[in-house]
């Protein structure tokens, strides 16, 4: 969640600054590098995913596909979870390109908005599940 932080208050507050590339490029390069570093080794379920769309989930996705498809049932469970990671990536790029056309700049806010949630989200699971000392 505090890896998190940097990136949902520089997309909470971009659409207020001046519309200037020479300050909002290197914000948001700030706040992106800040968030890759925090999540560099991230994994999901014993999987390293990159937190920025590469080629690597994509990779990574079409590999586990094409084992679970040759019946090796350890990978159907891989090849879900990268599913849901290219999967997200790509609506999300739509989703953001849609939002581009109706409310421009402010378009930054969903990732506002759905980087709050996470953050809510992820917060009271390890609060329900008292989870402070471990990893979801």
């Amino acid at each position: 969640v505090y890896g998190l932080l940097p990136l949902c208050v520089m997309t909470a507050i971009l659409p207020f600054l001046p519309s200037n590339a020479l300050i909002e490029l290197p914000i948001i390069a700030f706040s992106a590098g800040i968030m890759m570093k925090t999540f560099t080794g991230s994994q999901i379920e014993n999987h390293p995913f990159v937190i920025f769309m590469t080629s690597g989930n994509y990779r990574r996705m079409l590999t586990a596909l094409y084992y679970a498809i040759g019946d090796q049932r350890e990978y159907r469970r891989q090849a879900v979870n990268y599913s849901f990671i290219v999967g997200s990536f790509v609506v999300g790029a739509i989703v953001s390109a849609v939002l581009m056309h109706f409310v421009h700049l402010k378009s930054i806010w969903v990732i506002t908005l759905s980087l709050i949630t996470i953050m809510v989200y992820y917060s009271s699971e390890v609060k329900r599940l008292g989870l402070k000392e471990t990893n979801l």
